[in-house]
Formats: structure tokens, sequence, C-alpha cells
């Protein structure tokens, strides 16, 4: 039968993809390390792993399994967190994936005030983009994500805002209006986010094509900090959440949408696992110091 101790092994060569730094990680030494991988794979019934001059990669009968094992690992640290939260300990760690537009607004200052309650609790914090955030929480990399809601996810889910999205021009545009739609941006020059890199667009290219719009996009920018400083040198316009241009220092006219674009932010968990403790408590205290 499995046991953590081989899980754990498992799961860290897999991410190292290299034994000799898995056996540092862990503590064991290096002849220790391939004892257990070979008494694992003993059990299972089949190699784990393909051994190359320049490391470690994943059988395809591993690849089934690794999801399962770390579901494992993840389940072993619910436990030892509940442990301690019956004892009254409130230690634990937490591992949180978020935008950057989130961390910067909300992550930082629910961090320092939960820090300041619950001392004894860490954090660790990985940014990215919605792939990756993804790929996190799907893998137990990370236990909870703040991103925005999309729908192919499955993921539990607590509401956090509806962020407004915005036409972002140059400060000394000589736009009329002080609001736009979606028609104001036919033939006009839009600076958009790389193509798969941000879903929230991409629902508003669909809305163009369904509209016979057509916007001419000459940029295609992944950060959204260049892309404001694009349209701040007037190299064209944007659509960005209001968000993401709240800390944005530089010269730039923010026009809402009539009617109204927004994305549905919040914090997914994976379903049909038992989150533990501190997790849960992290997560209530975040929904009661949304600002």
């Amino acid at each position: 039968m499995l046991d953590y101790k081989k899980c754990e092994v498992f799961a860290t060569i897999a991410e190292e993809k290299n034994l000799t730094k898995a056996a540092e990680i862990l503590g064991y030494t290096q002849p220790g390390i391939s004892n257990i991988l070979r008494s694992m794979e003993e059990e299972t019934g089949f190699p784990l792993f393909i051994r190359h001059h320049s490391g470690m990669t994943l059988t395809k009968d591993a690849e089934v399994l690794l999801p399962r094992v770390l579901a494992i690992l993840a389940a072993f640290r619910s436990a030892d967190q509940t442990i301690d939260s019956i004892n009254g300990i409130n230690e634990g760690h937490i591992s949180v994936g978020s935008y950057s537009s989130m961390s910067i607004s909300f992550l930082t200052k629910w961090i320092e005030g939960f820090s300041q309650e619950f001392p004894n609790i860490t954090f660790s914090i990985i940014e990215g983009g919605y792939k990756e955030l993804e790929n996190a929480l799907d893998s137990y990399t990370i236990d909870l994500a703040l991103m925005s809601r999309q729908p192919w996810h499955n993921y539990d889910w607590t509401h956090i805002m509806n962020d407004p999205m915005l036409a972002v021009l140059p400060a000394d545009s000589n736009f009329k209006k002080n609001y736009v739609n979606l028609k104001d941006f036919h033939n006009k020059p839009l600076i958009s986010h790389s193509e798969g890199s941000d879903p929230d667009a991409e629902k508003i290219f669909e809305e163009f094509r369904e509209m016979n719009i057509e916007p001419i996009c000459q940029y295609r920018i992944f950060f959204d900090r260049t892309m404001m400083s694009m349209i701040e040198h007037h190299l064209g316009f944007g659509i960005i959440p209001e968000l993401v241009t709240r800390h944005y220092n530089g010269e730039l006219k923010r026009l809402p949408f009539r009617p109204a674009l927004s994305r549905e932010l919040g914090i997914a968990t994976l379903p049909n696992v038992t989150q533990s403790p501190v997790v849960k408590l992290f997560i209530k205290y975040c929904v009661e110091h949304i600002e």
C-alpha cells in the first residue's frame, strides 16, 4: 500500500525531475530515495520514471497516477491542520495563487491582517495568468486561487466582486462622450492582449465578431502595464479591467461602457476536496474584509 512517505517522494521527483535534488529537499541520501522509489514501483507494478541524461520524466502510467498521489498528500496536510485546529494550535501553511491585480489590491492586505490574528500560519504566493493558476490548482500546488470566473470552471467559488471593464485612452484624447460602447471601437486602433492570455478579453472579441465590429489590432501584448504605457504614448486604445488600471500612475483617460461590461473575481478551490481549517478560516477572513 502507498504511504505518505512514498507519495511525497514520487511527487517531489515528478516536480524536480531530478533524483538528487529531490533527495536534498526531502532530507534523504540518494541510495535511500532510490530504495523508496524502487519499492513504490514494485507495489504499483509498473515503472514510474524514464531516466534521461537531463533528468527524469514520468511514464504514461505515472502521469495517470500523479493527480491521485497529489490528492492523497493534500488530504494528509488537511488532516494534520484539522488536528492542530482541534488542539487549538492554529498553525499551518496556505499556498495562494493570484492575478497580480488582485494581489496588489486585496491579497497583501488580507495576509497582513490575517497574520496579525494568526501569526503561526504562513503563506506562499504564486502569481500568474489564468492558465498558470488553473494548472497550479488542478495539480494541488496551491490551496486556492484569486482569479476571474470562467464558463468551463467546475471549482468551488467564493464571489469577491464584479470588476468593471473600462475603455482606456490617452489622457489628451478628444473623445467627446464620458462613456463608450463597443461600436466606438470599429476601425479604431485597439491594443489587445496576446491571443489566449486573457479569457475576459476574448469574450469582448467574441462580441465584436457577433456585432461585425472590426477594430484595428496592430499590437498584441501580454503584460497590462506595457499595454497602458503604450496607450499613454498614443499607440492605440485598450479595454482593461478597472482593478488593473487602479495602480497605474501614468496619464490615462478611463471611461465606462454602456451597457456595462465586467468580469467576476473570486476565490476558487478544488471541488470534492476537504479544505483544511486554516484555508477555510482565511477564505472567511477575505470575505469579511472586502473593501
